[in-house]
């Protein structure tokens, strides 16, 4: 049992000023941050020994086997050796703020250092920097966590009371977040679908460039893309980039537009969306390769130059045109920029589903355990794309993550619920305190009550650490 400071008879605790020795029982903080410097310690180590990679996460049922130690060993430990100093020390404060600062110390990392990406510096590669989601050094500081947040977790819930039920929610729902967003990702699979038109597609290929078949197949029928109108400028031939000094050079296109740009004031006399060059002009029309068009005049400020003629930026099978305006500029017209795109297709299912539907950007579709999202399309052909893109995504363990900051969520509305009781609670005894008819006519009541919440108060310390003990 921890020995607890003298108490003097005025409630004052008498601090030991002598330094304890570390790793002489009880431990504290200067042990929790060793335990986590040496863990990251380990972790650098083997990745400079084990260079390569890093560690792929593992797939089930593995990693449910891994989750469940995570969980098991905690719960042993507290039922075979609840009394045990080292035991209790994993649960309480110091053990807690060292993983916490081993798991932060990691994540730094993560920021300081481009991810995914060699740096070209050997050793900073070699010790995992550039790939800390990966690392060993990751990998230890977050078990690490896993299990002291799972000590604690385990020690406030047996024997179980209602005061903890705030605790609990919050500390296993956070847990099973942690726990699950990691030892899930490896049963994440992302699988890229290329589809063309009339072709039934079943299979797709992951990022690691295996061929996977999927419980359902997709034919395209249409992609749709809408986009914003094109934008117009002044071209500087030398540097091959539009002049823009403000906002008023570069506009948007449309019919009847009037401004001033690059001491040019220009008037769009036509615009078509879609159109055709047609001999020395253009006509609109709705087919392939189709591109918008603008008949513009610009008027020189100063020299009263006026030139006129069309200018667009082209398509796959159309070439840009410009309208000189004076040697070396000319104005032009910049590519659209995609609004909102989408692919209608076909679904076929392995249960007999046979129906179209639409996937939109940021809009998936489930079917069959997965998620289909727009992904990309042929920038080469823009909205006349023949193939859309659709990447397949399947998380078996989001609703686990899901279910934990439902947790949480829950835990926070608890204990505000509770501390708003609390708080009542406390001002309706005030309250009746101050009320006493007899409250005031005492001369010692007020030295009797802060006497007794004094005695309270000491009361209160002692025992509490005692259970810490």
């Amino acid at each position: 049992m921890q020995q607890m400071e003298p108490v003097t008879s005025n409630g004052i605790r008498i601090r030991n000023t002598s330094r304890k020795p570390v790793w002489v029982s009880p431990w504290g903080y200067p042990e929790a941050f060793l335990i986590a410097a040496a863990l990251l310690l380990v972790g650098f180590a083997l990745e400079w020994f084990s260079p390569g990679d890093g560690l792929s996460a593992p797939s089930w049922p593995w990693n449910g086997v891994i989750g469940a130690m995570l969980l098991l060993i905690p719960l042993a430990l507290h039922l075979s050796l609840p009394k045990n100093p080292v035991v209790r020390w994993l649960s309480q404060v110091p053990a807690s703020m060292g993983a916490i600062a081993a798991v932060t110390f990691t994540v730094l990392l993560m920021g300081l250092f481009l991810q995914g990406q060699p740096s070209g510096i050997g050793w900073i590669d070699r010790i995992g920097l550039t790939s800390m989601a990966k690392s060993r050094p990751f990998l230890l500081s977050i078990s690490w966590f896993l299990f002291v947040l799972a000590m604690t977790t385990i020690r406030r819930s047996i024997p179980f009371r209602g005061r903890n039920i705030g605790f609990l929610l919050n500390h296993l729902g956070l847990w099973i977040v942690i726990a699950g967003g990691i030892l899930g990702s490896g049963d994440l699979q992302r699988v890229s679908m290329t589809l063309s038109d009339g072709q039934a597609v079943w299979y797709g290929t992951d990022r690691d460039g295996r061929t996977v078949e999927l419980p359902l197949a997709l034919e395209l029928q249409r992609f749709h893309m809408e986009e914003y109108p094109p934008k117009m400028g002044v071209l500087n031939h030398e540097t091959g980039s539009l002049v823009i000094r403000g906002e008023q050079d570069l506009v948007e296109v449309e019919r009847g537009r009037t401004g001033h740009m690059s001491g040019w004031d220009y008037e769009i006399l036509q615009f078509y969306a879609e159109s055709a060059r047609i001999e020395d002009r253009f006509e609109p029309i709705h087919d392939v390769g189709a591109a918008p068009a603008a008949n513009v005049r610009a008027v020189h400020t100063e020299r009263g130059d006026t030139v006129v003629g069309w200018i667009t930026c082209g398509s796959f099978n159309m070439k840009h045109q410009f309208l000189e305006l004076e040697k070396g500029r000319a104005m032009a017209m910049t590519v659209p920029q995609s609004k909102r795109y989408m692919s209608l297709a076909r679904l076929y299912t392995q249960s007999g589903d046979n129906r179209m539907i639409d996937i939109e950007v940021n809009h998936p579709y489930s079917a069959e355990g997965w998620k289909l999202y727009q992904f990309s399309y042929d920038d080469r052909f823009g909205k006349w794309s023949p193939i859309s893109i659709i990447e397949a995504v399947r998380d078996p363990w989001l609703p686990v993550v899901y279910t934990g900051f439902i947790m949480m969520l829950l835990g926070a509305v608890y204990l505000f619920w509770l501390g708003k009781e609390i708080g009542t609670e406390l001002t309706q005894k005030a309250d009746g305190v101050n009320g006493s008819p007899h409250a005031q006519d005492s001369p010692g009541a007020s030295d009797r009550e802060s006497g007794s919440t004094e005695t309270a108060g000491r009361s209160a310390v002692i025992k509490q650490e005692t259970e810490v003990s």
